[in-house]
Formats: C-alpha cells, sequence, structure tokens
C-alpha cells in the first residue's frame, strides 16, 4: 500500500450543552488509524499491515464515507500534532481513532474528553487507568498492549541455544558469550522486553550448566540506547558498538528500523529481530522474533464502534472496548496476540535450536510457568537505586512496588506487582512479577485507593535492572 498523505479536512463542530463537542457524524461508519511513523518503519508497519486486514475483514474499505477507513503516517509525538490530528477526525465524525505511540496518549485523551461519541483506542499507554481516579470517566478512552515480553523470552531462548551451539562448536568461549540489545528509552516498555529476552537466553545456559563448556556461567547483556523510536543511524551505530567495543556474539532490538539487521549481516552476527523477519534483506545473520499480532485488538475495537455507531447496546463502553485490554500469548498461530516471526536459516535455527524454543512455548502456553519468576534472576541496590524493591539475602526480589498507577509528577511507584504461585514441579510457592497481567473484567480501584486494585494495566510497568544486564550509554 502506499503511504497515506495527511488529512487536510477540518470540519466544523457543534457544542452540546454539556460544554463538549460532539462529532456531525458526516462520515457515517469510519475508522482511523494515526501512525508515528510509515511503513519503512518496522514498528508502524505491523500496525498498518494489522490494521487493514482487520478492516477487510469487518467489510470497511479504504477511503470510503460508510464503512471506510483511513490511515494517517508520520505524526510525531507532538501535543498539538496529535491533538489536531485526532481532533480533525472527530470533528469530521470519525466513530473510532486509534493511535500506535507511547507519546501519542496525552493529546489523544485530551480530544476524546470532547469527543464522547468517538472512541478513541491507543496502544503501549499508561493514562487510561488514570480515569476513575481523576473521575474523567471516559467510556471512550482505551488503551491496549500485549504480552509481548513472552514472545521475547521465546526469541530469547532461540538466542541462547544458538550461542550455546556456537561455544560448544568452539567459535568463542562462554566468557566471550556477550549478548548486544539496542535499545530506543529507558521506558518500562523497552526495559521488560530486553529482560524478558535475556532471561529466556540464560535459561538455556542454566539448563546446560553441568556442560564443562559452559561451566555455570551465564552471558552478560550489554543495552545501548539510541534515544529514539526509530534512526536508522544511531542504530546502526550502536549495534557497530555492541559488536566492536563489547565483542558482542548476537545482537537484538527494541528499534523500529534496519539499522540492526544490516550492521549484523556487515559483521556475520546471528541477529533477533522485532516486528519483521528479515530474512530476506539479512538472509546469513537473521536467527528469529516476534511481534504484537493487533489483529484481534483492532477487530474487538471495530466491533464495539460498530455498536456504539448502530445503539445496539447501551454497555459498548464496558462489554466491547475494555478500559485497558492485554492480548496473551498463545501456540494457537492466527489467534495469538503474540507471534513468533519465521525462523531462520537452518544454520542458525538449527534442530536444536527448534526443540528448545517448542518447549518452552509449551511451558509459556500453560500458563503457570511465569517468565519473571523472581527465583531466575538477582538484583542488585546500586544499580536500582530509585526502585521499591524489597530483596532477600541473596538479592532476589521479594515484593516489588511498581509505577502503575501514574498518578504524580515524580512517577512513584503505587502498586505492589509481585505475586505468589505454586512450582508445577516442586509444589513449592514462589514469587513472580505479574506484568502487564490486566483482568478487564475488574475495576482498577477497590473503594478509590490505588495499590489496592485487583488487577493491573496492559501497558509493561517492569522497570528492574537486573544482575547480567549492562547499560552502555
Amino acid at each position: 500500500m502506499k503511504r497515506v498523505a495527511r488529512l487536510l479536512i477540518i470540519s466544523s463542530a457543534m457544542v452540546c450543552a454539556a460544554g463538549t463537542m460532539t462529532s456531525c457524524n458526516k462520515t457515517g461508519f469510519k475508522v482511523g488509524l494515526l501512525c508515528l511513523h510509515g511503513q519503512t518503519s518496522t514498528y508502524d508497519n505491523n500496525f498498518i499491515d494489522a490494521f487493514q486486514k482487520a478492516c477487510k475483514k469487518k467489510g470497511l474499505k479504504e477511503g470510503a464515507n460508510d464503512m471506510g477507513y483511513e490511515i494517517r503516517t508520520d505524526v510525531a509525538e507532538d501535543y498539538n500534532e496529535i491533538y489536531t490530528a485526532s481532533k480533525e477526525w472527530a470533528e469530521d465524525g470519525y466513530s473510532m481513532i486509534f493511535a500506535d505511540s507511547f507519546g501519542h496518549q496525552y493529546g489523544l485523551i485530551d480530544v476524546a474528553k470532547e469527543y464522547p461519541n468517538t472512541e478513541f483506542c491507543h496502544a503501549t499507554g499508561t493514562t487510561a487507568i488514570l480515569n476513575e481516579e481523576h473521575n474523567l470517566k471516559l467510556k471512550n478512552y482505551h488503551n491496549a498492549f500485549a504480552h509481548i515480553y513472552k514472545g521475547r523470552y521465546l526469541a530469547g531462548v532461540a538466542a541462547g541455544e544458538r550461542m550455546r551451539e556456537d561455544i560448544r562448536d568452539g567459535k568463542y568461549t562462554v566468557e566471550q558469550a556477550n549478548i548486544g540489545y539496542v535499545g530506543a528509552y529507558p521506558y518500562a516498555e523497552v526495559i521488560s522486553g530486553y529482560t524478558s529476552f535475556y532471561l529466556g537466553a540464560c535459561s538455556i545456559f542454566d539448563e546446560y550448566s553441568h556442560e564443562t563448556y559452559i561451566n555455570g556461567k551465564r552471558p552478560t547483556m550489554h543495552v545501548k540506547y539510541t534515544s529514539s523510536w526509530y534512526d536508522y543511524a544511531a542504530e546502526k551505530l550502536a549495534a557497530e558498538y555492541l559488536i566492536t567495543k563489547q565483542g558482542c556474539k548476537l545482537i537484538s532490538q527494541h528499534a523500529d528500523s534496519m539499522g540492526a539487521p544490516q550492521m549484523c549481516q556487515e559483521y556475520n552476527i546471528p541477529n533477533v529481530t522485532y516486528n519483521i523477519s528479515t530474512e530476506k534483506k539479512t538472509p546469513n545473520t537473521y536467527l528469529y522474533g516476534c511481534k504484537i499480532n493487533w489483529q484481534p485488538y483492532f477487530e474487538l475495537a471495530i466491533d464495539g464502534a460498530l455498536a456504539k455507531y448502530r445503539k445496539e447496546d447501551p454497555r459498548y463502553g464496558e462489554r466491547y472496548i475494555p478500559t485497558d485490554w492485554t492480548g496473551d500469548f498463545s501456540i494457537d498461530g492466527e489467534n495469538s496476540s503474540v507471534l513468533m516471526l519465521k525462523e531462520g536459516n537452518k544454520k542458525l535455527y538449527t534442530v536444536e535450536v527448534d526443540h528448545e524454543v517448542k518447549q518452552a512455548a509449551t511451558k509459556l502456553n500453560r500458563g503457570n510457568f511465569k517468565v519473571f519468576d523472581c527465583r531466575k534472576f538477582t538484583v542488585t541496590k546500586a544499580n536500582n537505586p530509585f526502585a521499591a524493591v524489597d530483596l532477600d539475602s541473596d538479592g532476589h526480589v521479594t515484593e516489588y512496588t511498581g509505577n502503575v498507577v501514574d498518578l504524580d509528577d515524580n512517577f512513584a511507584a503505587d502498586t505492589v506487582v509481585t505475586k505468589k504461585a505454586i512450582d508445577e514441579e516442586t509444589f513449592e510457592n514462589f514469587t513472580y512479577i505479574d506484568e502487564s497481567n490486566y483482568d478487564s473484567t475488574q475495576p482498577h480501584y477497590d473503594g478509590g485507593q490505588p495499590g489496592n486494585a485487583p488487577c493491573l494495566r496492559s501497558g509493561p510497568f517492569f522497570e528492574l535492572i537486573i544482575d547480567g544486564i549492562v547499560i552502555d550509554n
């Protein structure tokens, strides 16, 4: 599809008695997607592809004024720009507006206050949870995310097994087995992702710790931030730094250009991607990857907006589109909100790699296996000076209070996110961090008090720097 140009139509709006603005309903039923970048961004391209598929499945046609959809690209994470873009569509009577990047949320929620007849949906955000505490009562504003950390974990398993085989075959030693990770920002979304990836890789080293070439050791992972979601030059330089200065033998990333994969191809370093397979462009080095499948959420949101438009059910805000929505991982292919990408060539993605990934996927699918099992990692206070975390004598987390509700300017910790589970093999209790586990059937608050929530939010809140991960900025 060609990149869709920005729309220039700005319609007048009617002011209702309550002082809010209501759509003119000029376009019948129409939905829109606002993207941070265009299709050259692997992140935005993933949204665009899923949005088009969902719209087609629901009978919507691109550009149509009734039962139609539009896509607008290059909408910056700038308050005025997202506010203006979303308001144009709201004034023109769009039934649902979706924005795809974290920084879009602040302008978007303010437009949602003004246009209650339009549904506003936002990916990766943290502001929908504020509705009840701030008494906004916005039934038309929603956040969504998915348990992508589970996909990252499986990608990490593939990386760990690839490195184990290379160490076993004498390509380098376990002491030289550094992993590199190109990250966009030091946000919870990125930290949660690279931590789960690292824990997946470490699970292989733990499994084979008795082998003489592993000898009980784990790799070190170096993280280099670029301070941008999409910067080809910065991502390429970060990957080159990790390879040449830190001796990293494998690279992964939470960044949206081809910079890191192409640098891996240049240095012949295995690469684990995010959002797209780069097998065709980097056939010698692409190993594996994962992405969020947004199509199930788009279909759910379109159904909810349609129900509202047709006035089918007065409970549309509660019944169809949750305040927060979290898609989960399933081995059931297309129905999963977390998808694993195509495997790399058989020299990298070997039969042994495939076996380890499938074993781990089976564990994840059972639900009792927890990626952030606190027995599997340790934390040093010095590396987390501002974290509200309690540790035992060995450095294992016993309690962690996360910044979930985000009610103040200091981003203070407000909600205990550690829980207990029973190990299905040993039948022992253990502590884990319950990342992004939102139950949309429950309210955010119990008695209006933050911290007593029976559920959390969909957006990630894991922000600990665990031992074995080094931040190189």
